[in-house]
């Protein structure tokens, strides 16, 4: 589940940092000559928030609204456990100083990978190259016609042509087009949750990948057609501006409200009967074998911070249930 792909240098940092008895370089909670909190990894008199990325420079100390946060134990074992999103607006931040707080705390970054909400991977090499037919077919004779003519109708809406989405296999387009209609919408995914923070930790703490894109990427190519179909089906349902259901999914996170997460998600599955029951056993899968892994890590004693999409933490299949199941208690920050 834990990416080896990361360079030398990140591994061997991780390394040290795990090491029992390795200091550790604090955060340290400064205040600027506006009296706003800042966070940085020198003492505060060292330098100004100036020089720091907006998540962590321009915290607002009466910001209270509620995140998506909890803060789990078993015994010595800590976390922290972030719903986040796979897009977002400039207006999401600054971070609240609470959640900021939770992370300047922790000790290690992880972060949980998903390939369903990252539409902008679609473009990567690496995946375009698994995602597209190279036997002469093309997706309209993989999928029902009806099915074919919706995914046409809304490639022509977001200006992604007829041969271009022809090439794709039913996951890579559901991708694709999942990514043009959040631009369209005004979304950019550079200003997702987990970039903010895999760009501040950066030089203040080691991070760890579960679960990486490419290996997602390996499953999503292993279904077969039919399920590939309803993923797309899906894909339609999200990207229809008319639906707003990443419109719906942003207000339940702006106003931290696990409830009307897992409502969103849910009415998007409704909508496509065939993927209902396959998603949610492949979601409870997932989450317990991250939970698991978790588990086996949060063991040594550190705290982790833990950042995942937050449609992957609600619900009977979530991770933090998943992780309720493995002992931890859990207090929602």
């Amino acid at each position: 589940m834990i990416s080896t792909t990361r360079s030398r240098v990140l591994l061997s940092a991780l390394i040290l940092a795990l090491a029992p008895g390795t200091p550790w370089a604090g955060v340290h909670k400064c205040l600027d000559q506006n009296n706003k909190v800042f966070y940085q990894d020198k003492p505060c008199q060292e330098k100004t928030s100036a020089g720091l990325s907006p998540a962590l420079s321009r915290l607002n100390p009466g910001e209270n609204r509620p995140q998506l946060l909890w803060q789990l134990g078993s015994g010595k074992k800590s976390l922290y456990l972030l719903g986040g999103l796979g897009f977002g607006t400039a207006d999401m931040y600054p971070l609240p100083e609470k959640l900021m707080d939770a992370f300047a705390g922790a000790n290690v970054l992880v972060i949980i990978d998903d390939l369903d909400t990252v539409g902008e991977m679609a473009a990567q090499p690496a995946l375009v190259a698994k995602g597209e037919y190279k036997d002469g077919t093309g997706l309209q004779d993989h999928i029902k016609p009806g099915t074919w003519r919706k995914a046409l109708e809304l490639a022509k809406s977001l200006d992604i042509t007829e041969d271009a989405l022809n090439a794709q296999r039913p996951w890579l387009a559901a991708l694709h087009l999942k990514g043009a209609a959040l631009k369209r919408m005004g979304y950019d995914e550079q200003l997702a949750t987990v970039k903010s923070f895999v760009k501040a930790a950066e030089t203040l703490k080691p991070i760890i990948e579960f679960d990486p894109l490419a290996e997602q990427a390996k499953r999503f190519d292993g279904m077969a057609d039919a399920e590939q179909e309803a993923f797309l089906l899906e894909a339609l349902h999200e990207a229809d501006a008319r639906n707003e259901y990443f419109k719906a999914l942003d207000e339940a996170w702006r106003k931290g409200d696990p409830e009307s997460v897992e409502f969103t998600v849910r009415r998007a599955l409704a909508a496509v009967p065939a993927l209902q029951k396959s998603s949610e056993q492949w979601l409870k899968s997932r989450n317990e074998a991250v939970a698991r892994s978790l588990d086996e890590l949060a063991a040594d004693g550190r705290t982790y911070f833990v950042v995942v999409d937050a449609r992957r933490v609600v619900g009977e299949a979530g991770l933090l249930a998943a992780l309720e199941a493995k002992g931890f208690k859990a207090s929602r920050e």
